[in-house]
C-alpha cells in the first residue's frame, strides 16, 4: 500500500457500555486508533453487492493492515461517525478496506 495515498486521518472507535447511576447500560464509544487512510466512494454498481444505497453515504476507508479492528466498530472522521460494515484484506496483510455507512 502507498503511503502516499493515505491522506485522511481517521480515528477507530470501539463500543463501550459505561453504567449510569441506576446501573443501566451507557454506550459509549472510546478510540481504538487514530489511523491513516484513503478515502474512496462506492460506485453505483457496487451498492448492490453490499445492499447498501446512495441515502447511507457508503464510502470504503483503506488503512495499513491491523487485526484489532471489526465489524462492532465506527470510523470517525471529519465529525461524521461511520458504521463499519464490512472488511476485506487487501494483498497478504497489505492493508484492510473498510466499507462504512453514515451514521444516522
Amino acid at each position: 500500500m502507498n503511503a502516499g495515498t493515505l491522506d485522511r486521518r481517521i480515528t477507530i472507535q470501539q463500543r463501550t457500555d459505561a453504567r449510569d447511576a441506576a446501573g443501566e447500560p451507557i454506550p459509549t464509544w472510546s478510540t481504538l486508533a487514530e489511523v491513516w487512510a484513503k478515502l474512496e466512494s462506492l460506485q453505483p454498481y457496487e451498492l448492490a453487492a453490499t445492499q447498501l444505497t446512495q441515502a447511507e453515504k457508503p464510502v470504503r476507508f483503506y488503512i495499513r493492515h491491523r487485526t484489532d479492528v471489526d465489524e462492532t466498530m465506527r470510523v470517525s472522521w471529519d465529525g461524521e461517525e461511520w458504521d463499519i460494515e464490512g472488511i476485506s484484506e487487501i494483498g497478504r496483510r497489505e492493508g484492510l478496506a473498510l466499507i462504512c455507512k453514515a451514521r444516522p
